[in-house]
């Protein structure tokens, strides 16, 4: 079944890769996006390059993970071919208002990581306290998490407010941006970021799109990966304390492990993902829950049910999960949506939630889409690592990024009212 899986990816992908840069003119979009990040590590998983796998997956695995070509590779590809039309993103309406919301969000979300740094640690910069940092590098208080974990988003929209107005400001936001969340040792909010910007750039992009230029932002993603992975070497072994080598940790097969044991981090995280899903698949007991995980962000993030005793407990005894080693945890995105619906059932979801990003993709023609956009191809981009599309965190930054753009545009129009207004009263007078 294996070899059917891969054969199954390799036959769609080629074809979908194409089609979707033909009629995007970029080699950046969301098929190639899923391709790279999740249909690619699925593929690998496949060859079964860690001692810690099984020899096979559970029967239902394969028919989920058949099903998600489809949904995420085959109709993204169709709707891309038949509803994307390229265009120049427009600057929102009122400059001075947008760039007023954004940095003051921007400062707000700082300042909340640094007030989470302190209640949690006792200290601003836990980096220097290795065991500490990586304790909390994954939790917030409830109300502080509320903007911390918001650091993509206003990365996002500096981003675009230096394309738009290209003032210095903003790219030292975006770079304090960027590297607050790594004063606790965390890398998932940077790597959405990284992966944010990524597919931004074809759409909005700084400079002139030569090959000299894609060679140099390719250079430099290369060397980012392979800073994360170091970071993620040092976390594990306390900045020193300890002496882990990932690729025993995960029993890694082939004998090249590359600079920083970057081949089997990149596996571990991101293959080996689709090994714990397997492996709950295969232990689940056949009752679904039906739309309690898949709307999770909702439910627990939003109207905030959990408190109510007969939800969280169901919530906690069938949101149980199998893994097969500590150094690979996470069991990717498709776990809530089988828990929910099962190995067919799980179309639904998987559609809905690339649905939203066709969505944002094809009217990129405006800078919210192309912010709200940018950081939900991001969320997707760890597909492979854990089910972030429906998070409470990315929901909740979607939201952000639609009141500030709307204060923006609002403000615009209200100022081109009283501008209105005072012409006719001048021309009364």
């Amino acid at each position: 079944m294996d070899t059917v899986l891969q054969a199954f990816i390799f036959l769609a992908a080629v074809p979908c890769a194409l089609i979707a840069i033909k009629k995007t003119r970029s080699i950046i979009n969301p098929v190639t996006l899923m391709i790279g990040l999740f249909f690619v590590p699925m593929f690998f998983a496949a060859f079964r390059l860690s001692g810690l796998q099984s020899s096979t997956w559970d029967y239902e695995t394969y028919v989920a993970l058949i099903c998600t070509i489809g949904t995420w590779l085959i109709i993204p590809t169709l709707a891309i071919a038949l509803f994307y039309k390229k265009a120049t993103p427009t600057a929102p309406r009122n400059r001075e208002a947008f760039l007023y919301a954004y940095r003051s969000f921007s400062l707000l979300v700082i300042s909340f990581y640094f007030l989470g740094n302190h209640l949690q640690a006792g200290m601003l910069l836990p980096i220097f306290h290795p065991e500490v940092a990586f304790a909390i590098h994954d939790e917030f208080p409830g109300g502080v998490r509320f903007f911390a974990r918001a650091t993509p988003a206003a990365a996002v929209l500096s981003y675009l407010a230096f394309y738009h107005y290209r003032r210095k400001i903003d790219v030292v936001i975006f770079l304090a941006l960027f590297l607050t969340p790594l004063s606790r040792l965390s890398r998932i909010d940077p790597a959405i970021t990284i992966i944010a910007i990524a597919l931004i750039y074809p759409i909005a992009p700084l400079f002139k799109q030569t090959l000299r230029n894609y060679t140099v932002i390719a250079a430099s993603l290369i060397a980012l990966l392979l800073a994360g992975s170091e970071l993620g070497n040092q976390r594990q072994n306390r900045f020193g304390e300890y002496e882990f080598k990932y690729a025993e940790m995960i029993k890694w097969k082939p004998e090249a492990v590359g600079p920083s044991e970057v081949w089997p981090v990149l596996y571990g995280y991101t293959a080996l993902s689709f090994e714990n899903l397997d492996a709950t698949i295969a232990s689940h007991n056949g009752r679904f829950t039906y739309v309690l995980y898949s709307f999770d962000w909702l439910y627990s993030g939003f109207l905030k049910l959990n408190w109510i005793t007969p939800y969280e407990r169901a919530r906690y005894e069938n949101f149980q999960r199998e893994i097969i080693s500590g150094a690979a945890t996470v069991p990717t995105a498709l776990f809530p949506f089988y828990k929910d619906f099962g190995p067919i059932g799980l179309i639904i979801p998987t559609l809905l939630y690339m649905g939203v990003l066709l969505i944002f993709y094809t009217r990129t023609h405006s800078s919210t889409f192309v912010a709200l956009y940018g950081l939900y191809a991001g969320a997707f981009g760890l597909a492979s690592f854990q089910a972030l599309v429906a998070a409470s965190p990315i929901i909740q930054q979607l939201v952000w990024i639609l009141l500030i753009c709307a204060f923006a545009n609002r403000s615009s129009l209200q100022t081109t009212k009283e501008n209105a207004n005072s012409r006719n009263t001048s021309q009364l007078a």
